[in-house]
């Protein structure tokens, strides 16, 4: 058992620091308690925290936790994120799945890590990070551009090369294809 920082023998108790038995000054009236004899004082041991702080029945080593405010939560305990180690065979793993086309966010899925973590992993074994290849090809843009200048509108040269507007909109634009305006925003 640990030592108490101030034994009891050295603390002073609060009638010797004048807390109580002092006369109330004349400002101060005292003041009786208006309780009846059968109602439960605030020093009644059974009525401690009854109001204010409801003590839950999980706290308290209830077994099937139904009044709890926690039910059906999982409950986790406050601190720093658990930090997972990786082993050498699981890093091998996750270099060649990445380096197979698999997504960061998957292998983190997979080896129950953060996709940060996964990245870094990747760079410290030396292997390039991937980057989003382009959606469209070459021949793609230039059907793309066939249609769009045939007067398809955007949303339908998308859906026939299976890409959203956006791209086809931005792989245009770099091909120097000049897009027309929405149908109704001509007079803006």
């Amino acid at each position: 058992m640990g030592r108490l920082s101030n034994p009891p023998e050295t603390l002073e108790h609060l009638s010797e620091q004048g807390c109580h038995g002092s006369p109330p000054t004349s400002r101060e009236t005292p003041k009786s308690p208006k309780r009846s004899s059968d109602s439960p004082g605030p020093r009644d041991s059974n009525n401690n925290g009854q109001l204010s702080n409801p003590v839950s029945m999980a706290l308290c080593g209830d077994d099937d936790g139904a009044n709890s405010p926690t039910s059906g939560r999982s409950t986790r305990r406050p601190g720093p994120p658990v930090r997972r180690r990786l082993t050498p065979s699981q890093l091998e793993a996750l270099a060649a799945r990445y380096q197979s086309g698999r997504s960061l966010h998957d292998l983190a899925r997979e080896f129950g890590v953060h996709h940060r973590t996964v990245a870094e992993h990747l760079e410290r074994l030396g292997i390039a990070r991937r980057v989003n290849l382009s959606k469209l090809s070459a021949a793609d843009v230039t059907r793309a551009a066939t249609r769009y200048r045939a007067g398809q509108s955007l949303a339908i040269v998308a859906k026939a090369l299976n890409v959203d507007a956006s791209t086809v909109q931005r792989a245009l634009k770099r091909a120097g294809i000049k897009i027309r305006p929405r149908p109704g925003t001509e007079h803006r």
